[in-house]
Order: structure tokens, then sequence, then C-alpha cells
């Protein structure tokens, strides 16, 4: 009966998906477990955004395309926070949604997918008979990699019963996209302008690193004695470097912002340049910028960028080397002088308590940070919390800490750890989540447990919705920010008789009475 699902779930193992996440229902209960029989991994979680956050991280952390399933209507209408979350991070996922008979439209499960997947920025397919299945995969597989987004590929419930029966003509074989032509010109341009340069940075994001340049940015840096940084979303990337100054934006310390600040040179690569990322425009206002990407519609987007060069990260950092390495001397001296300058950076001095006595979760994340081992991954849900972690727990690489944080939504987070546990199970996963965004998605804590994952979940908890408890302080409405007393241990110890010491430790960022000034 669900003969399609049973092909669909055979064509995905044999295009190389081994983890397959979701939430079943009557359209896709067939596909999840024919995945399972076919040797590859189901992992069903509690809601349908969280199981694409999953396959999200899962993504991230794999460098590979993350398979979500969920059935009709609700089903798929339920991922879509976590879908423009992947939209906005560029994360390449395949969404396999079923869908009422095509025309069916007084089903109360029908929706129009393909509007859902535009209103989202994902891609849409759906499957019409008697389409090839292994095509169809390897078409959807081949769009999530190569646009680096999301694709929701629609499929009927039983291709008996839907009438769409108008055959397709059979897709042409997809030749692999052309390597880019390096631009020579603008290579030549970038290096006589950072050949000038008194005062140069070199900023790389997770564009950077997806292609494999960093060893070539630090050699760069290494040449012309340049201070090294990353967004975010590369954070990690030039660990233990003496030249790095760690995060570039608002997330970095303030010694090191203003070394980044006198830049007269940037030369970013695979960055967004965000007002995150250059505080607002201050960074980097007197600096002449070279921006580095493969898609010309990124150059430039946020910042203005003097000279843009389009083309492969790893491949332009390696020309431009070589260009440097020909035409100019080592900056040795220069180079031991930003080292020196950035080893001048004080250490943080934190106070263990916040004035109303209760922890303070900078101390608190800094303690954690040097209690944690090293081998360990850290994915970060949204929240007024959420800079605390990434700026005082130390990244080894951008796989260690993830931060999904593109459409800055609340309650991903769970879920992310999820995806982040399986696809690194030799590294401790860690989530750190406010109280609301676990509030929200209180129900995947059941999904660590039956999935055995031995995860650390640090709450920050401060009984509220802190952004808008800060936001709004004064207004009389205030109290409509603020959260119940909750033990949340006892809740995860309620779940079952697994004990939090086997599966989950909690770390409770202590939080003022509800009537505590500051709050």
């Amino acid at each position: 009966m669900k003969a399609l699902q049973h092909e669909l779930a055979a064509a995905l193992r044999a295009a190389g998906a081994g983890t397959l996440f979701g939430l079943v229902g009557g359209g896709n209960f067939a596909l999840a477990g024919s995945f399972r029989d076919h040797g590859g991994r189901y992992v069903g979680l509690r809601h349908e955004m969280n199981a694409v956050a999953a396959a999200d991280s899962y993504a991230r952390t794999t460098q590979t395309a993350g398979l979500v399933t969920v059935t009709q209507g609700p089903g798929l209408t339920h991922t879509l926070t976590a879908i423009v979350e992947a939209v906005k991070s560029g994360t390449p996922l395949l969404i396999l949604a079923a869908d009422t008979p095509s025309g069916d439209r007084l089903s109360n499960q029908s929706v129009d997918q393909a509007a859902v997947a535009a209103a989202a920025g994902a891609g849409y397919l759906r499957w019409r008979r008697p389409a090839d299945v292994a095509a169809f995969a390897q078409e959807a597989f081949r769009r999530a990699r190569e646009e680096r987004r999301p694709i929701l590929a629609g499929y009927p419930q039983d291709y008996s019963t839907d009438p769409d029966g108008t055959p397709p003509e059979p897709a042409a074989a997809q030749a692999a996209r052309p390597a880019q032509p390096l631009p020579a010109a603008g290579i030549t341009e970038a290096a006589r302008l950072l050949s000038r340069a008194e005062r140069p940075v070199v900023l790389a994001g997770r564009g950077a690193h997806l292609a494999g340049a960093g060893k070539d940015l630090v050699r760069i840096a290494e040449h012309l004695g340049a201070v090294l940084a990353t967004t975010v979303m590369a954070d990690g990337l030039f660990c233990g470097h003496p030249q790095s100054a760690g995060i570039s934006g608002g997330f970095g310390d303030d010694h090191g912002a203003g070394l980044l600040a006198g830049a007269d040179v940037l030369l970013a690569v695979g960055a967004g340049l965000t007002s995150w990322t250059t505080r607002h425009g201050e960074l980097y206002a007197a600096a002449t910028v070279i921006h580095v990407d493969d898609r010309q519609d990124a150059i430039g987007r946020y910042t203005p960028a003097h000279l843009g060069v389009v083309g492969d990260a790893a491949a332009v950092a390696a020309a431009l080397r070589e260009r440097l390495a020909a035409a100019t001397e080592p900056r040795t001296g220069r180079a031991a002088a930003a080292a020196a300058a950035l080893k001048l950076r004080p250490a943080a001095s934190l106070p263990g308590r916040a004035p109303d006595g209760r922890l303070d979760p900078r101390s608190l994340t800094a303690a954690l940070d040097a209690l944690l081992p090293a081998e360990r991954c850290v994915t970060i849900d949204g929240g007024h919390f959420s800079g605390w972690p990434v700026m005082y727990l130390s990244a080894q690489s951008p796989e260690s800490l993830l931060y999904p944080h593109g459409f800055q939504s609340v309650g991903l987070g769970v879920g992310s750890v999820v995806g982040l546990a399986l696809a690194r199970p030799d590294r401790l996963p860690v989530l750190a989540v406010g109280d609301g965004g676990l509030l929200m998605s209180l129900g995947e804590l059941d999904t660590l447990l039956a999935e055995d994952i031995p995860a650390l979940v640090v709450v920050y908890d401060d009984g509220a919705y802190g952004a808008e408890l800060h936001a709004f302080r004064g207004d009389p409405n205030i109290g409509l920010a603020r959260l119940r007393e909750r033990d949340f241990a006892a809740v995860f110890r309620a779940m079952g008789d697994e004990m939090p010491e086997k599966f989950g430790v909690f770390y409770l960022y202590d939080r003022p009475k509800p009537d505590a000034p500051g709050a």
C-alpha cells in the first residue's frame, strides 16, 4: 500500500543517507520504518520543529545535507521556524513531507506545500508518478547541496490514490557544476592593497571554513603580520594562534576589538560582515574592505566593499598567498608585534555573584569552560543569555560550538543538541539554553532519554523572558515577561526511571525572586 515510501527509503539509503530525523504520522510512517529496515538510523523527536533543528545541527557538524521527514498538513507547518533558521544560515537540508493527493483541497490536512516552501525561502520539489524515485531523491539532494538551503520534497502518501497521472519527462542527468575560474584581476588588486597595508586584518567566516581556506588565511596573516579574527559562525578556526583576536564584533572582547578597529585594510573571506560582526559598522569604518565570497550577491550585502572578489574561498586564499609571497617580504616584526599586543589582553575579572547575591552567568560559564573536556560540542539556544556561552566557552574548531541564530529564534536548542550528539558521538554534547527556550521544547528531554544521549544541559534560568524583562523594565505590565519557578532537574527525573546523572546534568543559574530588584 505504501510502495512509494518503501522505494523512497531505499533510494535515500542508496544515495548515502545514514540518519533520518523526524516525527511519524500517517503519511510518513512507512518511510521511517522502511528507512530503518534498510539499515539506516531513524531518530524520532517530539515536535517537528525540533526534528528539523536536529537535522540542521547534524548537517552543520558533518558538513553533509541533513535529512528529515514529517507527515502532511500540520506536520509540515510545525517545522516553519526551524526551516527559516536553516534558510538564513545556508544549511543544506532535505525535508521529506507527505502530502494529500494532488488537487485534494477538501482534505482537512491539505496545505499548499509549494507556497509554504516559498514563504520560508526553501526550495520545493514534488514527486509525480511514475517518475523515477531514485532520480527524485538524487535531484533533491543535489539541489540542497548546490543551493545551500532546505529543499522541501513533497510526495503523496500512496501513489495509487494520487490522481496526477501525467508522467513528467525523465530528468536529464545533471552535470557537475564547473569550477569557477580564478578572478585574476581581483586577486592582483587585493594583493596590491594588502601589500601596502600597515594594519591589516584577516577575517574568516563560516564560508572560509567550509571551503577549507583556514590554513592559507593563517599563512597570509603570518606573512603580512595581520591580526586574525572570525565571525561567530567560524569561532575556533584560528584557535591558539598568537595573532588571533578571536571573534570579531559584539561577542568579542574590548581589547581585541581595539586592535580590529585600527585596521586600514580588511580581508574578509566567506563572511557576511553583518552588524553583529562589525559592531554596527564601528569596527572597520576606516578600513578598505576586500570581500571574498563565492556568490556575487553576498559581496557588500551588509557592509559596502571597496573590492569584491567572487570565487571559491580556498582557491582565492591560496592564489592570494602565493601572490603576496612573491611580491613582498615576510613582515615578521609586525607579526611579532601583533602577537605581543594580543598577549596583553587582560584576564577577565568576573564577579562570582550578581548584585542580588545569585550566581553570575558569566562566572558560571567561565567555570564550566574550565571543567568541561576539550572534546565537546556546544550548541546554544536563542535568548537573552546566549551571548555568555559564546563569549566564555572556548571553541577549538568551528564544529565545536554551534550558534544557530540566523533567525534569532528561541526554542530550537534541545532539537539541535540531539543532532549534534549523533553527528559527533565521540564528543560530549552540551546545550546552553534559557528557561524560556527549554519550556518551549521541554518534550525533547524525553528524546535525549529515549536515544540514550549523555548530554549536558546548562539552563540559564532567570525566571523570565530575559530580553523583554530588561527592554521593558519599569513598564507596569512587566509581569508578562516573568516565568514561574521550576525545578528542571525534578522535571527531568519525572520523565522516567533514568536519573539525570546518567543521561543529563543540569546546571541551574540561580535566579532572583520575582520581586527582587534587578531581576
